[in-house]
């Protein structure tokens, strides 16, 4: 019983040779190979039409059960197939990654041919910070190292950084200047216009 697909019934499994290459039943007769699937079609139902292929509704090669064959094309019994080549070119054929986003050309880069979604990598980009963070706010984790300088270009050590309340670590001279900044800032909003 195919596990996929349980409404299709029961396989019937051929027991004799079977192709080496693609693993599909197969018999001779008269001197010549003969797909045993193809042959029990075109006996108990219809002649398979010109161009058609038969595609294995349960995904079992030597299964010989014609209500389990659907006469298709190749290029769709190829994209129904499950082989790592038809994977890869059944997704690069979507539209939408497989959490909505659009794969548009502005929202994707690619790795070894293969389409990649931004949006998706910022995500978890964005949701592996805020596990850190939450890590080294409950001190499960220590704050990354000091390394090389702050944004400002401020040189960063032990003796000029401390440990904000949120876990970041933050340089003295920059929060010095920020400090100094707001205060003057809010002294000046103080003054009455005009005074002394």
């Amino acid at each position: 019983m195919p596990a996929h697909a349980p409404h299709l019934g029961p396989c019937w499994v051929w027991l004799r040779s079977v192709n080496s290459g693609a693993g599909y039943a197969q018999f001779q007769f008269n001197g010549q190979q003969h797909r045993a699937h193809r042959v029990s079609y075109t006996w108990m139902r219809d002649p398979i039409p010109d161009g058609m292929v038969l595609d294995h509704l349960c995904r079992n090669r030597i299964c010989v059960n014609p209500d389990h064959l659907e006469p298709v094309t190749t290029l769709v019994n190829t994209m129904r197939g499950d082989l790592p080549d038809v994977t890869r070119a059944r997704f690069s054929s979507r539209a939408t990654c497989s959490k909505g986003h659009m794969l548009t050309e502005e929202n994707i880069y690619r790795v070894d041919g293969r389409r990649r979604c931004r949006a998706c990598i910022r995500e978890r980009a964005m949701a592996r910070y805020w596990q850190r963070k939450a890590a080294v706010r409950a001190g499960l984790v220590p704050p990354p190292p000091v390394k090389g300088e702050c944004r400002a270009g401020h040189l960063l050590d032990e003796a000029s950084t401390f440990i904000t309340a949120d876990g970041y670590r933050m340089c003295r001279e920059c929060h010095r200047l920020k400090t100094g900044q707001w205060r003057a800032g809010s002294a000046s909003s103080q003054q009455k216009p005009g005074g002394n």
